[in-house]
């Protein structure tokens, strides 16, 4: 019983003096490390892309949007989500997004096709207004 004791004492001294090393926090840590460097390379990738480049943001639940690239700050990226008629600025916050990309050849050409389409179509309906309003 002195034995165990004695030997119970001298691993609480060590314990107390060099600390308790291997415990579950770094297993936490290195889940958050590997999200924050999973957000700086999304980070690094969207620095690099011109704004007012059309990209394509897939999001962590699988949803994918595309947009103009409008300002990259460090903790979201700014982007304006164009429809037939409009373009809405919009926030995205570096967590929630899964992967960033340029579009380009085809993709950027039928982005292009359904931006020109509603610019085409919002000032026919312009024109029609004007006309209709002079009456």
């Amino acid at each position: 019983m002195k034995r165990v004791a004695a030997v119970l004492l001298v691993a609480l001294l060590n314990a107390l003096v060099f600390g308790i090393t291997g415990s579950a926090a770094p297993s936490r840590d290195t889940a958050q490390d590997k999200e924050q460097a999973r957000q700086e390379a999304i980070l690094k990738k969207a620095r690099e892309i011109a704004p007012g480049t059309v990209v394509r943001i897939v999001r962590m639940d699988g949803t994918e949007v595309d947009a103009i690239l409008d300002n990259v700050l460090p903790d979201t990226i700014d982007i304006l989500l164009v429809t037939r008629t409009s373009r809405t600025p919009a926030t995205v916050a570096l967590g929630s997004i899964r992967s960033i990309k340029p579009l380009k050849g085809s993709a950027l050409k039928s982005f292009a096709k359904t931006l020109g389409i509603g610019v085409a179509a919002l000032t026919g309906l312009c024109a029609v207004m004007v006309v209709t309003a002079g009456r």
